[in-house]
This record gives structure tokens, sequence and C-alpha cells, in this order.
């Protein structure tokens, strides 16, 4: 009779700590979205604050730099309007008593989403971004597009712009895994503990 006390005993404690770890470990898993979740809306402000650089350049001048500067703003708003709209179907906070493996996994797979729609969007634009301040400081002194592009410094400028494309992709991949990469792990792994 005492052994069988004993093993209640032995299997309530047992059940007890394991649903204790389990709320501990989605009430970290939960901190560590939130904290995911801040760090993207922080990345939207700037691109939104960035919106804004173009648009006020394009706003004191006129004619053809004019235009540049606004297809750079039109540039930077798409982005930041897409990245809102995913980052809107992010809930802000995750439920305690909700957090499952796959609604973590679900979240993650949004997070990544975001975070490649910006990648692919570095892509194109990072490339684009030297040329167009080239020749937003060249219109700024000639004023036409036909003078900008009679200089001979093009030969010089354009592995220049290269250069600066592949640093501006790989130090974009490099500060995004340096600011989600770590929470992204953790959600992961505790995605894969909490099934």
């Amino acid at each position: 009779m005492d052994i069988q006390e004993e093993w209640d005993s032995l299997n309530a404690e047992f059940e007890h700590n394991s649903i204790a770890d389990q709320i501990m470990l989605k009430k970290r898993s939960t901190g560590v979205y939130e904290t995911t979740l801040k760090h993207l809306k922080y990345k939207l402000y700037w691109v939104f604050g960035l919106c804004l650089l173009p648009l006020s350049l394009a706003l004191l001048n006129s004619g053809s730099l004019q235009v540049l500067l606004l297809g750079a703003f039109a540039a930077f708003l798409f982005a930041a309007v897409a990245m809102a709209m995913k980052l809107k179907s992010l809930p802000a906070q995750l439920n305690y008593s909700k957090v499952t493996s796959s609604l973590l996994k679900e979240r993650i797979r949004l997070i990544n989403e975001i975070l490649r729609f910006e990648r692919y969007w570095g892509y194109i634009f990072i490339p684009i971004a030297a040329p167009i301040g080239i020749i937003a400081s060249r219109l700024v002194k000639r004023n036409d597009f036909s003078l900008v592009f009679n200089s001979d410094n093009w030969f010089y400028l354009v592995p220049v712009c290269v250069f600066l494309a592949v640093a501006g992709i790989f130090l974009g991949a490099k500060m995004n895994r340096f600011a989600f990469g770590t929470y992204l792990d953790k959600l992961r792994e505790y995605a894969e503990q909490l099934s």
C-alpha cells in the first residue's frame, strides 16, 4: 500500500513539474515573440522615416531631379506599406493559454515572410540606390539628363556601384541576422519543445 501511495505521489509531482515547465516555456516564447515583433516595428519606422528624405528633397527641387526623387520616394513607400500590411497580420501579443507548437510555427513563418520580402526589396533597390544618388548629384549641378550621361566617369563609377550593391546586400543580411536571428532561433527551439 505504501508503494502505491509513493507511486501516485511521484506521478502527481512529475505531472505538476511537466505542466509548470510547459507554462514557463510558453511565457518565454511569448516574450521572445513580442521582442521580435517590437524590432520589426522599429524597422518599419525606419523605412517610413527614410521615405521622408527623398520626399523632402523632391519638394525643394524641380525638373528631372524632382521626378527621380519622387520615384525613390515611391519605392520606399511601396516597401513600407507592404511591410506594414504584413506586420498587421501578426497579432501584437500571444495568448498564454493558446500558445501551441503549430501557432508558434505559423508566427515564425509570417515573420520570416516579412524579412524575406524586405530582403527581396533590398536585392532590387540596393543596386540602384548608388546610381540614383550619383545621377541626383549630377542633376543638381547640370539640371539636364542629357548632360548627366556624357561624362567619362561612368567607367569608374560602375565598379564602385557594383561593389556598393554587393556590400549593401551583404550588410543587410548580416544586420537582419544580428537583429532577428537569435530570437527566431529561440522561437524555433520553443516550438520544437512544445510539440
